[in-house]
């Protein structure tokens, strides 16, 4: 696996934490991946690794998996495979943001 520091990450912006057991979904699979895309492009996080690994729901993000707590680590399950992201503090807050929005419209729609 690739080093996972957080050495070039900006951790001066002190930001709301995920729970270590939190489980974050977004609207599907190439929303996710959209999303981990564009922070990547952006510099909010940084493609870390690839896994083998079943059980994971589809399109469904992980933070925390495996006891990589302090690690920063997003893990999305990408045709049977866990892709491994690590995020800033800024990445961490969009995705907080998304996944609000998207408890607000699955909650609205229904």
């Amino acid at each position: 696996m690739q080093n996972k520091t957080t050495d070039n990450m900006d951790n001066n912006n002190p930001t709301e934490m995920f729970k270590d057991s939190e489980i974050i979904t977004l609207l599907g699979r190439k929303s996710v991946l959209s999303t981990l895309k564009c922070l990547e492009h952006n510099g909010a996080c940084r493609y870390v690794d690839i896994y083998n690994t079943i059980d994971v729901s589809k399109g469904t993000l992980y933070n925390n998996l495996e006891n990589l707590v302090d690690m920063k680590l997003v893990i999305i399950k990408l045709d049977g495979r866990k892709v491994i992201y690590e995020l800033s503090d800024c990445g961490k807050q969009i995705l907080n943001f998304i996944n609000k929005l998207t408890d607000y419209y699955s909650i609205t729609n229904k």
